[in-house]
């Protein structure tokens, strides 16, 4: 069963004003919006797959090219705005621009804003 997911990706910004004795937290942008195919990774394909990161949860599967770095996040926007971080940088397996494959890290975060 293919799952299918709406993501939303955004970046980090730093505060761009001087940011006091307490500091001013980074706040997270929206970027873009786009769907795609979701398949959760077992304990059994990690097994089979060794040298997989223990912390991977999901492979997003984008149609078209999707480009991020591993400091920004992607929110699964129709799965309860849960929070996802990148565990790698974006591949392109046939290197078509057809897909991008995002490795991601489910986090216990849930975005609000």
């Amino acid at each position: 069963m293919i799952i299918i997911g709406k993501f939303t990706r955004q970046e980090r910004v730093e505060p761009s004003c001087d940011p006091g004795p307490l500091g001013q937290p980074a706040t997270w942008e929206n970027c873009e919006t786009a769907w795609a195919e979701v398949y959760p990774f077992g304990s059994v394909a990690k097994a089979r797959y060794q040298g997989i990161d223990s912390t991977w949860s999901h492979m997003l599967k984008f149609h078209g090219v999707v480009d991020y770095t591993i400091t920004d996040r992607f929110i699964w926007v129709n799965n309860g705005n849960k929070v996802m971080i990148p565990k790698e940088p974006p591949s392109d397996p046939d290197e078509s621009q057809r897909f991008t494959i995002a490795i991601v890290a489910a986090t216990k975060e849930v975005d609000d804003g």
